[in-house]
């Protein structure tokens, strides 16, 4: 009987995140705010639950001391039964997740030998896979790589690495964010959780390849004849919150993703979402199953419905429906949101936004358009207020200090 070795894991933690910070500012994805969490709070207490993984890297590029910071800060305070490591990006080594991988093997040198299976996981995902069904699996294919794989509708797919398999989960192509919308109703994604043999992976960079690990090393390991690809087939909650609409549907259906989130989590840092609760409300009407709002929020003379407002927000003398307000955001004077995403520390004044605002160029923010003047095509289904819009720092802090008085 085989004795296999108990995984490592290596969360990649350090992008910059272009696409959420036009919601989400300057946070790394990672540390989103979801809840009482983030999703590094949410993958790391899943893999400390994990026995057959037997320690963690955090690699760290963008914003690094800050997200040290937060990991120091943050796991100090839980029990952890298996090491958790941040890894700082080297100079001099490739950019991009195959630079951080890299990277990794090269901190830990020659303690890394060719057969040990490394779990790779992406830092902004919010899911409820169990990792050890997937191990367990890698392990009865005898596989060199095995992704985590699901089924959505094709016209979605562009969004995702595109995978096509056989009866016997073989994986036969891999293309990144394809250009062309596959033809049949349903594609099979790439949800960026990957188990790889250390041999497999450090023959992998030895092909010099470009920067992205998914773009580029894994249909470059489907090539490869020595290289036995796998998926695995997953059902349960996942989504990508690194983009205003994944993060935005995603929130908003927190019924059900709070559900399979807590049925895993059993401790650790992701919270009970205690501070979320009615707190400085004065001549508010908070109506709908699904709003939930931060105790640090101050309400005044607003209506509130079947929204997601985090901590430190201000709606007064306005309305909000089917919103998500990211932290700090203030909406005043009359405004009328709907299906909005309003971004960290923003400033909504005297707007109305519904489905139904004409997108002319500049009526929000030139953010929202390409240099044709044309939509940005992840942005169409919701309003979006970007992050830090309509604000200077000190006309900021006055709009502060009088909506927090009351």
């Amino acid at each position: 009987m085989k004795i296999y070795k108990d995984l490592i894991a290596v969360i990649l933690a350090g992008g910059i995140g272009s696409r959420s910070a036009i919601f989400n500012g300057k946070n790394p994805k990672p540390l989103t705010p979801f809840f009482g969490f983030c999703p590094l709070d949410l993958i790391v207490t899943l893999l400390l639950q994990c026995d057959h993984i037997k320690d963690i890297s955090i690699m760290l590029e963008y914003m690094a001391n800050h997200m040290n910071y937060y990991i120091q800060d943050t796991y100090r305070h839980v029990n952890i039964n298996k090491p958790v490591l941040p890894i700082f990006s080297e100079e001099g080594l490739n950019g991009g997740t195959l630079g951080a991988l890299a990277n990794y093997l090269k901190f830990y040198r020659s303690t890394i030998d060719d057969e040990q299976d490394i779990l790779i996981l992406s830092g902004d995902h919010i899911h409820g896979l169990d990792f050890t069904d997937m191990i367990l699996r890698h392990r009865e294919n005898c596989s060199d790589i095995t992704i985590a794989t699901r089924q959505i509708p094709s016209k979605d797919a562009y969004q995702f690495g595109v995978l096509e398999t056989n009866n016997q989960n073989e994986v036969l192509s891999f293309v990144e964010k394809p250009q062309v919308t596959p033809t049949t109703p349903k594609s099979t994604i790439n949800l960026g959780i990957f188990i790889i043999k250390a041999k497999s992976l450090r023959e992998l960079l030895t092909y010099n390849l470009d920067l992205d690990f998914s773009r580029h090393a894994i249909p470059k390991a489907v090539s490869l004849p020595s290289m036995k690809v796998s998926a695995f087939p997953f059902e349960g909650s996942w989504a990508d919150v690194g983009t205003p609409l994944g993060y935005y549907q995603t929130i908003m259906d927190n019924d059900n993703i709070l559900k399979d989130v807590q049925a895993l989590v059993k401790d650790g840092m992701i919270s009970k979402h205690s501070d979320f609760w009615p707190q400085r409300t004065q001549n508010t009407q908070i109506l709908g199953s699904h709003t939930k709002y931060h105790g640090s929020s101050t309400f005044q003379n607003a209506i509130i419905k079947d929204s997601v407002i985090h901590k430190g927000c201000c709606v007064i003398d306005s309305e909000v429906q089917d919103c998500v307000l990211m932290p700090g955001s203030i909406v005043i004077n009359g405004s009328k949101l709907k299906q909005t995403l309003v971004g960290v520390d923003s400033v909504a004044s005297g707007i109305e936004l519904n489905m139904n605002t004409p997108r002319t160029k500049g009526k929000i923010s030139p953010l929202f358009f390409d240099n044709e003047g044309n939509l940005f095509p992840f942005i169409n289904d919701i309003n979006i207020i970007p992050a830090y819009w309509n604000n200077t720092k000190s006309k900021y802090q006055e709009i502060k200090n009088k909506y927090l008085a009351f």
